[in-house]
């Protein structure tokens, strides 16, 4: 008999991986118990996995391996799952702009796979930008097969209007574009008030100053490194600029030290190295990423880079 289940959340659905046999209740006492790292060399024999086939067993174990690093099943908020992330810097995070939307499933999996600890949304409206990409329904499809922290970037105009749903559909940190709004306080509050982080974003040609009001309310500043909209683009060294002094203010008190400075735009080999000099946390990477055969390398030759 076939079976077809998916994990998530610490639940087993008729959707996703295939296993044959008795293998589904063995994942299922993988996943509904509550296994520490400690409890690793008992999992095999408690679980039943020792009369599996050593090919399943392995496979399993890549699940045990999962389960251990992701603790307990239960979901957690979105502030919190973005808070677990405060001490995994420097952490690259793959912009989703340039994947394969047709394998979308499968792209998460090979980014889980590489490393990767959070996802980047970019969300263009082609009005605000140029360009026009996607929306909440990409945002609720990845809710549902990844419990990835879903960091997404609006680049639309009057984004207080989609903000509700954005959370409800599964963000866990919400930034918009200073340029876009007459006040960012009110937006700020609200996606607090959603149990959502909250994120602020300014263009290269946006004047660091324009911020100032917001300082004290944000989660994270997004510094961007190109213009909005496209990627692909040229690096611009301003954003070092920025960022050096967002990091000057955090060693000075002037900006609260959990505050996540984040770049995105450019960021590559050549680049990441001086953004995490500069006092960028969080890197978005594009065809960095994405243009290179194997993932996992690519990841963890920016991560090495960016580390000081």
């Amino acid at each position: 008999m076939l079976l077809t289940w998916r994990i998530r959340a610490g639940k087993i659905d008729l959707f996703g991986w295939q296993f044959c046999g008795n293998v589904g209740p063995v994942i299922h006492a993988l996943w509904s118990q509550e296994w520490s790292a400690g409890d690793k060399d008992n999992v095999l024999s408690e679980t039943g996995m020792a009369g599996l086939p050593k090919r399943t067993r392995d496979f399993v174990s890549q699940l045990l391996a999962q389960r251990l690093s992701r603790g307990s099943p239960e979901d957690m908020s979105a502030s919190q799952s973005i808070d677990s992330l405060r001490g995994a810097t420097p952490l690259v995070l793959p912009s989703l702009l340039q994947c394969d939307f047709a394998n979308l499933e499968r792209e998460v999996r090979t980014l889980e796979d590489a490393g990767i600890r959070a996802l980047h949304l970019d969300v263009m409206d082609g009005n605000f930008v140029p360009n026009l990409s996607y929306g909440m329904p990409i945002v609720a499809a990845l809710r549902k097969v990844t419990k990835l922290p879903l960091d997404v970037h609006l680049m639309i105009e009057k984004p207080e209007r989609y903000l509700k749903q954005f959370a409800e559909a599964g963000s866990d940190l919400i930034t918009f574009h200073v340029e876009a709004v007459a006040d960012a306080q009110p937006l700020v509050n609200e996606i607090h008030s959603l149990g959502v982080k909250a994120g602020i974003a300014l263009n290269p040609a946006t004047p660091l100053g324009t911020l100032d009001a917001y300082l004290g309310a944000v989660d994270l500043i997004l510094v961007m490194s190109v213009p909005a909209g496209f990627g692909g683009q040229k690096f611009h060294d301003v954003a070092l600029d920025k960022l050096q002094t967002l990091n000057t203010q955090k060693q000075t008190g002037q900006l609260r030290p959990e505050v996540i400075l984040e770049v995105d735009g450019g960021v590559n080999t050549s680049t990441i190295g001086r953004c995490a000099q500069a006092g960028a946390q969080w890197f978005v990477v594009g065809s960095a990423i994405f243009g290179q055969a194997s993932y996992r390398p690519a990841v963890e030759q920016l991560t090495q880079l960016a580390r000081l």
